[in-house]
Order: C-alpha cells, then structure tokens, then sequence
C-alpha cells in the first residue's frame, strides 16, 4: 500500500521518525486513507492521525495494547486530556489531541483490530460516567427536557462530580452541602449575571436525580444555595434597525460562506429565530410553494409555521441550489469543509453572528446571535404588535417571557410617564 501518511501529510524527518514508531503506527495509512475516502479536508486528517498517535503513547505508558481498546478506555484517556477554557463548555473544550478518537478507534475496529464491544452488555465504564449516562436519559423521560439544556445541564453536573470526586469513584455518602455551595460559587462568579443561573440549575437536578434514587437522603435539594435574580432586571441585547442591515451588507459576497452567512443572518434578524433552531432546520422543512418554513420542536416543545419573508427565501434559495455541497444529508446548513456535517449546537451562528457585529465595528458588552433575534423582537414591539403576537412568533412558551421587549418601547413609555412636577427637588 503507497505510503499516504509519509509522503502527503507529513515532511520533516524527525516527524515521521515519531510517527512510525508508535504502536498505532502500521495502521495510520489506513486510517489516513479512509479518511480521505470519507472526504475529510487535509487539516483534519492531519489532526486525527495526530490524535492517534498521542493516544498510542498513552497506551504505551498504561501498559496496554491495542487489543485492550474498549469505550471505556478511550472514555478513560479523554477524561485525563487537559481541556482549554470555555465560556460556552463548563467542562472546558478538548484539545486536538483528542478529538476524533471514538472514530480511530471505529477504524480499527472495522478492520478487526480492536475487538468489537460485547453486544447486549453496556461498555464499562468509571461510576461517574454511569451516572452521567442515567442522568441524561432521566432528563429526556422523565423531564422532558431539551437536547441543548441536557446538554449544558450534563456539562455542569460531570465538572461537579469531577470535581468532587476526583478518583471516579463517587461515595454519594461523604457528599455534603459545602461541596456543592463551593462548587456553585466558584464557578457562578467567573459568569456573566444572566448566566449564574445555569450552574445552579445544572447542579439542582443532579441532586434531584441522586434523591430520586435514593443516593442522597430527602430534603438534601435546600443545600443548593440560590442565585439572586431579579425578572427582567436587564434589558434585552439588541441594535438599532439600521445597525441590522448594516451587519447583512457585511454577507453580500458570492462564495459559499458569505451566501450561508446571510441565510442564516436573515433567519435570525427577520424571523428571530433561536440559534439552534437555524441549525436544526432540514431542507424539508421549507415549502417553497406555500413559502413557509416549519420550525421543529425545540426548546419549547412545540412546533410552529412561519411565513418566509422575500429577502429570506432568496437568501435560503441561493444558498441551497448555489452554495450548500452536494450531500446525502437532510440538514440545510452544512460545514463549509469535507465530509460537510451538519452545523451542531448553536456554536455556529453565535460565532458568525459575533463575528459580523465586531466587523461591522458595532460595540457591545456581549455579542452572540440571540442580538438579532432580540432586536426583531424590540422592532415588532415599537411598530404595534400585541405581546401574544410577539410571543406566537417568538416561540415563547409564558407571556412574561415577552413582557421584557415592553421596556425597550421608548415611544410608549414616554407616553405613559408621569410629568416631572416643577415644583419638587
């Protein structure tokens, strides 16, 4: 087999040396060659293959071979990979060196290298992993709750659990109220005030999940201290109408990025749609007949249709027959880069959305893609539309969510103000 890892990805001597060396090293070429078959770009595969000789290392030191790989293990070696800070990541981001190992190891596995997962019998794993896997599956059935605040909820309670039982082995017993007060607290004042809520939250219904089985004792829910908020206490982030369109002149461009930029832009600052609920759409999800597009099921559980606004289908249009790669997947907006996967999460458009206020050189305390959303909201507002009206087309689930654009209706609260009496200082 030609040597695609030696001779395409990699030049300097002493690099190759290393990576043929390793214990993984007689299957990188076919790693790098299925890879490429999938349609990753260069730097991805050159980042896998790096990955994969890293967690070689890591075997190496561990004592085990190739034959030892479970999901365990691979579980086992992410968990002690150092993590980079993230606003957006409680648990923090992971670094190159790991991502992408679940799929090494499904590569070695296929050509039967690593021995297949014994089928009927969950992978083992460390207690807290275990209690992560419950907890995720207690929130689905029995919360209700949605995939994004699973999400960030999971991400609090395994830095928690990690925190406080650093060894994996949880003793539910040895857990007191100090650990999770000093848990919340530390890490409640490294956020934002809109945000010091979420640690709270994601620690609550852990505790609550530990009760419900038994492992904590009743009444233990009173040791989560609570984090002062006042409803409506700030104002929505949002930018002037003109502020809007000067952010779409920055997406005029033809390449592919420009064009998925404005489509998803128009989304959010026409329709103010939620970040996630752009990357969710799929392309059946738009009727370009009727010129509605349907908007899943999400955070608030229901389903809503919404009239497409011209400059928002033909941005959608273009960008659909013109700029979205050719691919089997049903999700509309797509990585820009082989093999396109779907856009996850809501990291996409906050970044693009964040990037575009900064290029359009529009202060802000905190940028983020719910701005436009925000600001569709405050303009529905000001031109007359009732709080229900605003509400339907929002998503909102409580009219008390709404309530919140009122404050930003200047014209109408001026109009309401009591007069200043003159003869008062």
């Amino acid at each position: 087999m030609e040597k695609v890892l030696v001779n395409t990805y990699y030049v300097q001597a002493a690099v190759r040396k290393r990576m043929e060396s390793g214990i993984i090293a007689p299957y990188l070429d076919f790693i790098a060659a299925e890879l490429e078959r999938q349609g990753y770009a260069r730097q991805g595969i050159r980042r896998r293959l790096h990955a994969a000789e890293m967690f070689g290392q890591w075997l190496v030191n561990g004592g085990l071979s190739l034959a030892d790989i479970t999901d365990s293990v691979v579980e086992r070696y992410i968990a002690g990979v150092p993590r980079r800070p993230s606003p957006r990541r409680p648990s923090g981001r992971l670094v190159h060196n790991a991502r992408g190992i679940h799929h090494v190891a499904d590569l070695l596995r296929e050509q039967g290298v690593v021995p297949p997962e014994p089928p009927g019998t969950p992978a083992p794993c460390d207690e807290i992993h275990a209690c992560l896997l419950e907890l995720e599956q207690y929130m689905e059935q029995a919360m209700g709750t949605a995939a994004s605040t699973r999400r960030n909820y999971l991400g609090y309670a395994r830095a928690f659990l990690n925190a406080t039982f650093p060894d994996s082995h949880p003793e539910w017993c040895l857990l007191k109220p100090h650990h999770v007060s000093q848990f919340i607290q530390q890490r409640a004042e490294k956020l934002a005030p809109v945000s010091r809520k979420d640690p709270v939250r994601g620690v609550q219904v852990l505790i609550r999940f530990l009760v419900h089985k038994g492992q904590l004792p009743d009444g233990f829910q009173g040791a989560i201290p609570p984090v002062r908020e006042w409803k409506h206490a700030t104002l929505p982030r949002h930018i002037a109408t003109d502020e809007v369109e000067r952010v779409l002149a920055l997406c005029q461009g033809t390449s592919p990025k420009a064009r998925r930029d404005r489509a998803m832009l128009l989304l959010l600052a026409r329709l103010g749609l939620r970040p996630g609920e752009v990357t969710r759409l799929c392309l059946e999800d738009i009727d370009w007949r009727s010129g509605n597009v349907l908007i899943r099921a999400g955070k608030t559980h229901r389903e809503r249709l919404m009239p497409l606004p011209e400059d928002v289908g033909v941005a959608l249009m273009e960008y659909a027959t013109l700029a979205r790669p050719r691919a089997t997947r049903r999700q509309l907006f797509l990585s820009l880069c082989p093999p396109y996967a779907p856009l996850r999460t809501t990291c996409a458009p906050t970044q693009m959305a964040t990037g575009l206020l900064r290029q359009a050189g529009i202060p802000m305390a905190r940028y983020g893609a719910y701005v436009f959303r925000h600001s569709a909201a405050t303009q529905m507002v000001r031109r007359g539309a009732s709080f229900k009206q605003v509400a339907d087309v929002l998503g909102h689930r409580s009219l008390g969510t709404t309530a919140g654009y009122a404050k930003l209706d200047l014209p109408s609260l001026a109009q309401v103000a009591l007069p200043w009496p003159g003869d008062v200082r």
